[in-house]
């Protein structure tokens, strides 16, 4: 079964290997959309499987066939259709020699390494693209991006980085198909027609990206990508394939390595990491030594240019220990445009259609700060609305809940939702026996606040009173319950502000409710205030000033 990625959406497309050599579609590229694959005689391609040295044949190794052009069935597990014969000339791939060939994510291109001397390459040496077009069957405009012949670099595995023209390859030296002694003095052949799938090890391998589109293409080697934790651990990058869209504000590589991860080393205690720090000048590794591991790293999303895109890579654990592993991307099915379950997102890359620009994940209004929600949803007219930094004049010039910055007229990014949690606020007035005169006691009386209690935020009162402010007890914060008797309850603030001095309007005295829990007023008071946000966190209570009144009455 293989599985096309298609607008987001995994597409299963099961494909019947009856034809006279089935490992043709081992590595068949198919289009974004699953509907057709193209298929060679051999897994790497139409050409043999044997050594092209300089001048031997002027680089040509075609093996005399042409690819094949088949359709998906239209039912799970039926017959694969041969559509070659659909289109004149092969789809215009008649006589054409590539190897590994691949689509872009945009189903409009096609990339492959040239098999044959066409263009002035060879074997191995040319990277090339063609136009397609699906709906009118034909592949056009033949391109030779990169030529290394005669005595450049090997490439091998290209694949389209999400922008649909920039291609990233792998390397290796000049002619690694040169016939090495293995430990057992056997000699090491070439295998998959130059195309091994991990280089098992054997050789070094680098990655590079170039701009297939440009005028003037330029090889950029993935310098950061291709480093290991140590010098000699460089230079082991193979078989690269790409996520078909950005993800995070990145493009995104999975690859395979034998340098070492964690604490393994990758390498039987007899036999040391080969040192391929000089691609032209190693000594090859015994291709059962080293397992490859899958590795991922983050490319910056642009076009490929004159420098390096690449970040270090990083090793994905839990994996089996075999030989001859390969990553490939499988995206998550979009999120359609709407108001319900199905509509729910995270991120704009989620939606259906986002790439088009009119479309984006936004948050629900109004907000629900405890629990925001967010939905794909249009942007209206494309064109209408400005992206971040583009130039506005009120908000509704920004697309997707940006903000006009009255600042400089930019659509900027709205400031985070503040959320406030429950606190206190103590304050021991200083009232003691000095202040009344001597033969009199202190009485505490009313308690008075001005608040303001925005939504359904809410301000609790508590007195306590004491001989000494040793005595206080720390009050919880809401909505834990106070606790002790002695934390007496005097009042509440809620709705409507209030502007003027307000108590609570049972007009109980602190005296008298003291007296209610056997408790009398002490030379000390402690006001405690418990501010309780709103229910959804958004809006805290203020209070904006308080006061407590006292009597001074006779006593023994």
């Amino acid at each position: 079964a293989f599985v096309g990625y298609g607008q987001g959406n995994p597409v299963n497309t099961q494909y019947n290997q009856s034809t006279s050599d089935w490992r043709g579609f081992a590595w068949a590229p198919l289009t974004p959309d699953g509907t057709y694959a193209l298929a060679a005689t051999s897994i790497w391609g139409n050409t043999g499987g044997g050594n092209i040295k300089n001048g031997a044949n002027s680089g040509n190794n075609g093996n005399g066939t042409s690819y094949f052009i088949w359709r998906s069935p239209s039912a799970p597990g039926g017959a694969l259709v041969d559509a070659t014969s659909e289109s004149p000339n092969r789809w215009g791939l008649q006589g054409a020699v590539m190897m590994v060939p691949s689509f872009s994510p945009d189903g409009k291109k096609l990339v492959f390494l040239n098999g044959d001397g066409s263009g002035g390459s060879g074997w191995r040496k040319g990277l090339s693209t063609f136009d397609f077009n699906q709906s009118a069957k034909t592949f056009t405009n033949r391109k030779l991006v990169h030529n290394t012949w005669p005595n450049g670099l090997v490439m091998k595995w290209p694949t389209f980085e999400s922008d649909s023209r920039s291609v990233i390859f792998q390397t290796s030296d000049s002619w690694d198909s040169t016939a090495y002694k293995r430990p057992d003095g056997s000699d090491y052949y070439i295998e998959y027609g130059g195309m091994a799938p991990t280089n098992k090890g054997t050789i070094p391998g680098q990655l590079w990206s170039i701009d297939t589109s440009s005028g003037s293409p330029q090889a950029v080697p993935l310098t950061r990508l291709n480093k290991g934790e140590r010098t000699i651990d460089a230079n082991k990058s193979y078989q690269a394939t790409m996520l078909p869209r950005a993800a995070g504000g990145y493009r995104w590589v999975v690859f395979t390595s034998t340098r070492p991860y964690g604490n393994t080393l990758n390498t039987p205690e007899t036999v040391l990491q080969p040192d391929y720090t000089n691609p032209n000048a190693y000594t090859p590794a015994n291709n059962g030594q080293l397992q490859a591991q899958l590795w991922v790293a983050a490319i910056s999303d642009q076009t490929s240019g004159a420098t390096d895109r690449s970040f270090p890579a990083f090793w994905l654990p839990n994996q089996n220990p075999r030989i001859n592993e390969r990553g490939f991307w499988v995206l998550d099915p979009c999120v359609p445009v709407g108001s319900d379950a199905a509509s729910l997102c995270s991120t704009t890359e989620q939606c259906c259609g986002s790439e088009a620009g009119n479309v984006s994940c936004q948050l629900d209004t109004p907000v629900n700060a405890s629990n925001p929600v967010r939905h794909c949803r249009t942007l209206g007219n494309v064109g209408a609305c400005g992206p971040l930094g583009s130039s506005c004049a009120v908000d509704s010039d920004c697309c997707g809940g940006l903000l006009c910055s009255s600042s400089d007229g930019k659509c900027v990014s709205p400031p985070p939702i503040t959320l406030y949690t429950p606190s206190n606020y103590d304050r021991t007035p200083d009232f003691d026996g000095a202040v009344c005169p001597q033969g009199t006691r202190v009485v505490w009386r009313t308690v008075e606040w001005q608040t303001t209690t925005p939504l359904d935020s809410a301000i609790e009162f508590y007195v306590q009173t004491a001989e000494k402010p040793a005595d206080f007890l720390n009050v919880p914060v809401a909505p834990n319950p106070v606790g002790s008797p002695r934390i007496v309850f005097t009042g509440k603030a809620s709705g409507p502000d209030a502007v003027t001095w307000t108590s609570n309007p049972d007009n109980l005295s602190v005296d008298q409710r003291l007296a209610a829990v056997g408790l009398v007023s002490g030379r000390y008071l402690r006001l405690t205030a418990r501010l309780i946000p709103s229910t959804n966190k958004v809006a805290a209570p203020g209070l904006s000033d308080w006061r407590v009144s006292y009597s001074c009455l006779p006593s023994e």
